[in-house]
């Protein structure tokens, strides 16, 4: 319950990439960070290089997305952009980490 109080209810998507959060903030300490940790992890064992976030950052995240967060988001975080993504990368200091996936 301690988890859940401090960044809130799992993350639920419908069809239409809409998003749903309860008791969090605004901030990006919130429950949209693990499909970015999800990302980060398929990015490691080459499954994809998308960010499972983008639809949901084009149509209601407030974020400016770009061809770069559905082929290499990790360029992202080095452009100093800020999103899910980014602070995730950024939070374990992989800014430097360059990725060619086939």
């Amino acid at each position: 319950m301690r988890i859940i109080r401090n960044i809130g209810f799992p993350v639920a998507f419908n069809n239409n990439d809409e998003v749903w959060i309860e008791h969090s903030d605004k901030t990006l300490n919130t429950p949209l960070m693990f499909p970015a940790i999800m990302s980060i992890n398929e990015i490691f064992m080459a499954k994809r290089a998308q960010c499972y976030l983008y639809e949901h950052c084009k149509k209601h995240g407030g974020y400016l997305v770009g061809d770069e967060c559905m082929t290499n988001p990790w360029v992202r975080a080095k452009n100093g952009a800020v999103c899910y993504f980014s602070n995730m990368w950024k939070m374990w200091g992989l800014e430097k980490i360059s990725i060619n996936i086939k």
